[in-house]
């Protein structure tokens, strides 16, 4: 008789008995490219029985087959059965042939059925780079591993189609550089790309910076370097589905989450859409409001006199104000956000110059001066107002912005 086993049922390292098959739905497919193997590394990893790399690899051979032209690839199927993270299981399919079938056989919501695979278990190099929490991991066994499409009907667990959602108050729990799936409304889009330099060793790179919401929940997701574009692409009120992206927290950051590089941006399925619109809080048009405008106003823009009165503002509380309009983030802000009863406090101001596109530079302005010079990045200077706003609302929330610079 066939023992069926669900993913979570996989609690011991072997081989998978004979008897037994694992079901689960296919809820994510990712193909890993793997550093090409040459000629030359072939051969010696053949006479040495080694992969490629010389004598300190002696021993093991060398994982998947290799194309004509010597790139490898591994198939990875991420499988679960249930509504948690934590009933996935990932499973690797290295043979190239293999590869080529499955990846035209199964797609993201299909039901299938594994057997004759290895379960081995997870290891600190290996559980960075998958999104399943379980202990293990299945793996290909040559011949003897069958992964086979079957009826839904055989899944008697309710499960989604897509992979499973990581909470975003539950990332506080979780080790730094954890992956997870996320999904949110954009609140807040990446509008350019910045350059910021390492402190370890002083090279610059690349970022940019978006802010996802999940009903009352916010996150900021981080792009670097040669990732750094895709932050570009996020539309603002759009919900989007975010793959493989890890959990860091730091000190003087907070907590967020970064783009690695098997990290996908995609539209969510429309049942998920529907579902993360439904819990994002309504818009109290009949509420008495005050509009909150976080924003670096262009000449151009003010020309155009946005009509901020019959505009679609972003219904929000005064800790996601906080989180978005972080002092210590250069960036620009578009979007109307609108906060019920709320009460301001407003220190007195000074007038200051600073670059018009970097805001470096900043000084209070002397009648004895001339005008500063232009800054590095090449903008021309401008006169900013500055200046502390306090808000405070009903519930308790306070948003304190210091040094706040508002284009005179």
């Amino acid at each position: 008789m066939v023992k069926v086993l669900k993913p979570s049922d996989v609690t011991k390292a072997g081989p998978l008995a004979a008897s037994s098959v694992i079901i689960g739905k296919v809820v994510r497919v990712h193909i890993r490219a793997l550093p090409p193997i040459n000629a030359s590394e072939e051969a010696a990893g053949k006479n040495k029985g080694t992969k490629g790399r010389g004598s300190k690899h002696k021993g093991r051979k060398s994982k998947g087959s290799a194309d004509a032209d010597g790139s490898r690839q591994v198939l990875e199927l991420y499988v679960c059965a249930g509504l948690l993270p934590s009933q996935v299981i990932l499973i690797e399919i290295w043979d190239a042939g293999r590869i080529k079938t499955l990846s035209q056989q199964l797609t993201q919501g299909c039901v299938v059925q594994i057997s004759g695979v290895k379960i081995a278990q997870h290891t600190a190099k290996s559980r960075p780079w998958t999104t399943s929490r379980l202990d293990y991991i299945l793996k290909e066994d040559g011949p003897k591993t069958t992964v086979k499409p079957v009826e839904n009907e055989k899944l008697n667990v309710e499960t989604p189609d897509w992979h499973p959602l990581t909470a975003i108050s539950a990332l506080q729990h979780l080790p730094d550089k954890t992956l997870v799936c996320l999904a949110g409304v954009v609140l807040e889009p990446a509008a350019s790309i910045s350059t910021q330099q390492s402190l370890k060793d002083g090279d610059e790179f690349e970022v940019s910076n978006a802010w996802i919401r999940n009903g009352t929940e916010c996150i900021r997701l981080c792009c670097y370097r040669d990732l750094a574009p895709l932050a570009l692409d996020l539309v603002v009120r759009s919900v989007v589905f975010i793959e493989s992206v890890a959990k860091y927290y730091s000190e003087d950051r907070g907590l967020e989450v970064v783009a690695v590089h098997r990290a996908r941006f995609s539209c969510p399925p429309d049942q998920l859409a529907t579902m993360i619109n439904a819990c994002s809080p309504p818009t109290m048009n009949d509420c008495s409001s005050v509009s909150i405008i976080a924003e670096s106003i262009s000449s151009e823009e003010r020309e155009a006199h946005r009509d901020y009165e019959n505009e679609d503002a972003e219904w929000t509380s005064l800790s996601v104000i906080a989180a978005v309009a972080n002092c210590k983030e250069q960036r620009e802000i578009k979007t109307l956000y609108q906060v019920p009863s709320i009460f301001l406090a407003m220190d007195d101001s000074l007038t200051y110059q600073g670059c018009s596109k970097c805001k470096k530079g900043c000084k209070q302005i002397d009648a004895m001066e001339s005008p500063q010079p232009a800054c590095s990045c090449g903008a021309e200077m401008q006169s900013y107002w500055r200046g502390k706003i306090m808000c405070t609302d009903a519930s308790g929330d306070v948003f304190l912005a210091d040094n706040v610079f508002i284009l005179c």
